[in-house]
């Protein structure tokens, strides 16, 4: 219902927080993609994944933070039935480059910020491709 590249200025705060299912998060950045000018501004924030905070430091903790480190897990993942929550996915810096990236949009800067719930937000600024 609105025209491709139309517009300038997209903001949303405090609902991909909620989501959790990644297809369904890609398909709104995808839309937003489609909606903005070439030189228009999208903001957004997500929860971020706090590797160093996930796990006690057990041996299988400490496999486990190393395994994100690594880049052999994600942040994120698919939906599975019985994830119904408030909270929706976490995210890393590079984790959310690529799910943004991969809908279309480019980053112009991330910044982390506290979450009054004690953990820390990622805050996106992206724009089109």
């Amino acid at each position: 219902m609105i025209a491709s590249e139309s517009v300038d200025f997209c903001y949303s705060n405090d609902v991909f927080i909620h989501i959790a299912d990644v297809g369904v998060i890609v398909s709104y950045l995808e839309e937003v993609a489609r909606l903005l000018k070439r030189d228009g501004l999208f903001r957004f924030n997500v929860r971020k994944l706090g590797v160093s905070r996930m796990f006690s430091n057990s041996l299988g903790g400490l496999a486990a933070k190393a395994s994100y480190l690594l880049g052999l897990r994600s942040g994120i993942h698919q939906y599975s039935p019985g994830n119904e929550g408030f909270s929706g996915l976490k995210f890393r810096r590079r984790d959310l480059v690529r799910v943004a990236r991969a809908a279309g949009l480019i980053t112009h800067r991330i910044s982390s910020d506290p979450d009054p719930s004690g953990g820390r937000f990622l805050w996106r600024d992206c724009g089109a491709r």
